[in-house]
């Protein structure tokens, strides 16, 4: 014998689900009132907080799913973002960077799909990305350590897709980390503790932005108080763009073995402090009583199990404006946008002390 539960089930629901005049009809009211509180978030919905509750709730029972083709036909709107991200390296794609933009989307009616390009088929005169080639997004957010080929850029501008980059430092329609003002709070920070031997490393180069503005902001706090900047060199095992990462433990003890080693260090990235750390503990040294460490990262946690004085980068808000940035781009897409710059902030001074 079946349950009264599933004959409420079988009676109300049925295969495609229930249309809107159809739940207007069981609720007793206009169709225009079940679109506003299907197709509005709780925070745009002009309707009474329990009328809202009442037809969802009805939507639900009935099995009531959004018909998107309907609705882009109506609005011209898909309301789906898509984030565009290279398949391979550098191109990673932090998790707390998809967590703060559709955490904002999700807010305002929006949903975020991830397009992965091959970044080795870029440069092929025949390759377009279908989410260039077909209309089906209303904007783009653009995560790529270095820019992308021409061709992504002039398709782009030809179809004036809205786009905003993030973790990229433009004259316009981007959010990105503030590199340079964080370098230089933190060199400060180690030169009020007493350090006047203080060096900036980092293992390789690569095209992007928050190279030149670490260093950058590291150097002007140097020379503000005085003090020669010091960019401490890779020995010459090998070119820079070469490091692997099985290598990186034997730089590590030859910097820290050199004879005018410095007293304090700003570390480009967690994967340059934690060789350093190791190195620094293997050979008998003092983190932070004989030597201080700073780096740059996403958290202080790292392989040694043991915390680094951090400049966490905060990718969740970046996320989050960057995709605030992009509905208001949505709207107006001819107007450029001012870039947007997100605060860093050291953890702790775990690794930071006077000099010995």
């Amino acid at each position: 014998m079946k349950s009264s539960q599933s004959k409420v089930t079988k009676s109300t629901r049925k295969p495609g689900g229930p249309s809107i005049r159809e739940i207007a009809q069981r609720l007793n009211v206009s169709k225009s009132t079940v679109a506003l509180a299907v197709s509005t978030t709780e925070e745009n919905c002009p309707l009474a907080p329990a009328t809202r509750e009442r037809i969802l709730k009805a939507c639900a029972d009935m099995g009531y799913r959004v018909n998107s083709i309907a609705r882009t036909m109506r609005t011209g709107r898909f309301n789906t973002i898509a984030m565009i991200v290279g398949k391979i390296s550098p191109y990673f794609l932090p998790a707390e960077l998809v967590y703060g933009a559709e955490d904002a989307l999700e807010k305002k009616g929006y949903r975020l799909n991830l397009t992965w390009l091959d970044n080795r088929r870029l440069t092929s005169a025949n390759y377009v990305p279908k989410v260039l080639e077909e209309w089906s997004c209303d904007g783009l957010l653009i995560h790529y350590a270095t820019f992308l080929p021409k061709k992504m850029l002039e398709l782009i501008e030809r179809h004036q897709i809205p786009t905003v980059w993030m973790n990229s430092k433009l004259e316009h329609d981007c959010v990105h980390p503030d590199d340079f003002n964080a370098a230089y709070d933190a060199t400060q920070r180690i030169i009020a503790l007493g350090h006047k031997h203080i060096g900036y490393l980092h293992f390789h180069h690569f095209e992007h932005y928050s190279e030149t503005d670490r260093f950058g902001g590291y150097e002007k706090a140097m020379r503000e108080a005085g003090l020669k900047p010091q960019r401490v060199r890779v020995p010459p095992m090998e070119s820079p763009a070469e490091i692997r990462v099985d290598h990186r433990q034997e730089i590590a003890r030859k910097i820290i073995q050199a004879r005018n080693r410095p007293t304090a260090l700003l570390c480009y990235e967690m994967e340059v402090a934690a060789p350093i750390l190791v190195a620094a503990l293997s050979s008998g040294l003092r983190v932070p009583e004989d030597l201080s460490l700073v780096t740059f990262g996403r958290y202080n946690r790292n392989n040694t199990g043991i915390s680094i004085s951090t400049i966490q980068l905060n990718l969740e808000e970046l996320g989050r404006r960057s995709a605030d940035m992009l509905l208001k781009k949505i709207e107006k897409p001819s107007k450029f946008l001012s870039p947007i710059a997100v605060p860093l902030k050291m953890d702790s001074d775990v690794t930071l002390s006077p000099p010995l």
